[in-house]
């Protein structure tokens, strides 16, 4: 069992693309080392999720990472997995991807399902790391790889969740008339 670390868990953490509002999406890249093949309990870090953030989403593209390769998706404290119970590392999905959604009853898309289980809010102090934790290996494949993307709101923002639209620069919040 060895447990590897993806570019976002251990550099940058996140690219808010709406910051006033605290919708914040981090994307990251794992690449187990050459002659390095996936087994049995390896744990994959793929990024620190802070406390009082609700995940909205999980985007993941992979190589074949083998014969058959199971692992479990969520995070290490709260809910192990929560995301995704059984994905399969073993399918390659990096033309297509596949999307995991939080509190959704399923997608319309071949690509796309949801949580597991619905995921609260983080709420382990200090935060909690999304992880990736495989399950019984048959026969890996060296130097894997795979990009994901997730999605978080981030309820500790100071504007998180108060804007409903946004008009010409003010919002319904704001007092004013908008022209």
């Amino acid at each position: 069992m060895a447990t590897y670390y993806s570019s976002a868990y251990r550099g940058a953490q996140a690219v808010a693309t709406e910051p006033s509002e605290g919708v914040v999406n981090v994307v990251g890249k794992l690449t187990l080392p050459a002659g390095k093949a996936p087994a049995t309990g390896d744990v994959l870090k793929l990024a620190r999720i802070p406390q009082g953030v609700y995940i909205t989403m999980f985007r993941i593209f992979n190589s074949d990472w083998g014969t058959s390769v199971p692992c479990k998706i969520g995070l290490a404290t709260q809910d192990d997995d929560a995301i995704h119970a059984t994905y399969a590392l073993g399918t390659s999905t990096l033309t297509t991807g596949a999307t995991i959604r939080n509190d959704e009853t399923a997608g319309t898309s071949t690509n796309t399902t949801a949580f597991a289980t619905d995921l609260a809010v983080v709420s382990t102090s200090g935060g909690d790391d999304l992880q990736a934790t495989l399950g019984t290996v048959s026969i890996g494949t060296a130097a894997s790889y795979l990009t994901f993307h997730v999605q978080y709101v981030d309820l500790n923002c100071p504007d998180a969740g108060t804007v409903a639209y946004d008009w010409n620069g003010l919002s319904s919040l704001v007092a004013g008339t908008s022209t």
